[in-house]
């Protein structure tokens, strides 16, 4: 069974190596992803594609808890100076689960984003869909 992981806004598309349970990330349009001025759509983007094995793990392990588990989870961030997230919740979607989230979560928490200005912030809603194939 192949599982398919949607992450809203990746241009490119990636297949994971021959693994049973492999996902596959397949691209979709910037504009699903809301950011407020300061930090580059396609940075952020590139700074969570880093991180997409992570997160594809997180969807495998909440897939083996609960079966048939798919939807979408918005999560809300912030960027600070340094390029770090931080201040992470869940903005919307259909997904509920909160192992899920948290484990988006802490994936994010380890990408390297690019600064936002001095004394300012950058908050993010970064869309991922998840389905199963």
């Amino acid at each position: 069974m192949r599982l398919f992981l949607v992450l809203s806004a990746l241009v490119m598309v990636w297949t994971a190596g021959s693994f049973a349970n492999a996902a596959t990330m397949e691209s979709s349009s910037l504009a699903d992803m809301k950011v407020t001025i300061g930090i580059d759509r396609e940075a952020i983007r590139d700074a969570v594609w880093l991180e997409s094995d992570e997160v594809q793990a997180c969807y495998n392990k909440s897939l083996k808890d609960v079966p048939g588990l798919k939807g979408k989870l918005v999560v809300a961030f912030d960027v600070d100076e340094t390029g770090k997230a931080k201040n992470f919740k869940r903005a919307s979607g259909t997904i509920l689960n909160q192992e899920i989230y948290g484990c988006v979560a802490k994936a994010l928490e380890a990408a390297e984003f690019p600064p936002a200005a001095v004394g300012t912030v950058t908050t993010v809603h970064y869309p991922f869909q998840f389905s199963e194939n």
